[in-house]
């Protein structure tokens, strides 16, 4: 089986929901607040303010995750919570 991973084909893809969340962080810092748990939960309720009350069924999903950061300070993009 071969799978077109280009996620612009829209003879193979349906874009269901975008969005855009105004801040990246990374994985490591566990004070009160700053779970992991929390920080994923986060996302998630952003993320999901914009998903539409009918979603298609389907057999796969595909998604993409695009991550930018401002400044000089260094920044692990292996530790971003997704």
């Amino acid at each position: 089986m071969s799978f077109d991973w280009n996620l612009d084909n829209s003879l193979a893809y349906s874009l269901v929901t975008t969005f855009e969340f105004d801040g990246a962080f990374t994985y490591g810092d566990m004070s009160p607040g700053n779970e992991d748990k929390v920080k994923r939960e986060l996302i998630r309720g952003f993320a999901s303010l914009s998903f539409p009350s009918t979603i298609p069924q389907v057999k796969w999903w595909a998604f993409r995750i695009v991550v930018q950061k401002d400044g000089n300070r260094a920044f692990d993009i292996e530790n971003v919570p997704s």
